[in-house]
Parts: C-alpha cells; sequence; structure tokens
C-alpha cells in the first residue's frame, strides 16, 4: 500500500520519523519556501487537471525538455509495441542530452471511452521502458494513479518517506536499488517552487 496524497498524514508520520532518529529534520526556514531541483530528474505528469496542465507549460517556457506523448497514443485504438518503443526511444534521446526530462500526455485533454486506464497503461509501459535505459536520481511523479500503476509496475514497494515540501507533496527514498528519490504529488496539488 502506497499512501500518498494526505498531508497531515505525512506530516505526523515523518513527525514520528525524526523523533525516532529515522530521518534527519530539516532546518526549519520559516522565510525561504523549499525548491527542488530539476537536474538529473524525470517528471512524470499523469494527470489532466488544470494546475498539471499550466505547470507543465511553466516548466517549457523556463527550459524544462518536454516530451508530450505522440498522437497515435493518444487515440482509442490499439497502439503497438512500435509506438510506445519509438516514443520510448525519443525520450532517452532527449534525456541523454539534457539529463532531465518532463514527460505528459498532451497539452489538451484527451476523452474516449476507458480513456483514463489507456493513457495510464501506455503512459506507464513508456515509463517503464525509459527507466530500463536511465537512471535519475530523482524522479517526480504527478497523479495518484500514474504513480500507483508506474511504481507496481516497477515493483518498487519499499520507502522511507523524505520531506513534505508542501502540504500533499512528498518525497521518498526507495529502498532498493536503483535507490532513487521520488516525489508524488496529487495532480489538483501545486508543484512547489523549482530550481
Amino acid at each position: 500500500v502506497l499512501a500518498g496524497g494526505s498531508a497531515d498524514f505525512w506530516r505526523e508520520y515523518l513527525e514520528e520519523q525524526i523523533e525516532k532518529g529515522v530521518v534527519k529534520a530539516f532546518p526549519n526556514d520559516e522565510q525561504k519556501q523549499p525548491t527542488i531541483a530539476l537536474q538529473d530528474c524525470l517528471m512524470i505528469c499523469g494527470s489532466a487537471h488544470l494546475n498539471s496542465m499550466q505547470g507543465s507549460e511553466r516548466l517549457a517556457a523556463e527550459g524544462m525538455p518536454l516530451m508530450n506523448l505522440p498522437a497515435s497514443m493518444l487515440q482509442e485504438d490499439k497502439v503497438t509495441e512500435s509506438d510506445i518503443q519509438a516514443f520510448v526511444e525519443a525520450c532517452a534521446t532527449t534525456w541523454e542530452i539534457s539529463q532531465r526530462l518532463l514527460v505528459r500526455f498532451g497539452p489538451k485533454p484527451v476523452k474516449f471511452d476507458s480513456c483514463a486506464e489507456h493513457l495510464r497503461y501506455r503512459m506507464t509501459e513508456s515509463m517503464f521502458l525509459l527507466l530500463q535505459k536511465i537512471n535519475p536520481s530523482h524522479l517526480l511523479i504527478e497523479g495518484g494513479a500514474t504513480a500507483y500503476s508506474l511504481l507496481q509496475r516497477l515493483g518498487w514497494n519499499s520507502f522511507t518517506p523524505v520531506r513534505e515540501w508542501t502540504p500533499g507533496v512528498v518525497q521518498l527514498k526507495l529502498n532498493t536499488e536503483p535507490y532513487c528519490y521520488i516525489t508524488l504529488k496529487p495532480g489538483s496539488y501545486t508543484w512547489p517552487d523549482f530550481e
């Protein structure tokens, strides 16, 4: 079970872990909001919420490499393995150049019967294959269903909470290889600042 999205739950859990000495407390500086570094980072936007769309547009405008699922993967029609593989290769090439990448469904909401299920599967498979080729130190996943689907597909199920960036946006450390950091954010929530 991967609990996420409840700010109060994570706050209480982290405070308990700090008291036990399992997690080190960060200095509390009320003047400075925490920022997430976008170097060596794969960001997966699996939400069609307006906050998500606007956030990815802002990051792209600020220079974050952005890859949208190709049109062929946004249709109701069955997607071929070669469609997924071509997208993964394009993402891997972009990653090699910049060592950071933002992947999302697209700039506009997609609607067809069972589209959420189909798109989640296509994103999960694509990112699973991409993560066989690249090794980011930080994985940021937006959208609870997307996060659950991808983490299950990767077989990643043991984490240590590290911090709460902002209410409901939590960072975890994967307890097995590749020992990367994972930040989870519900689609409707707002990201903290990035650097």
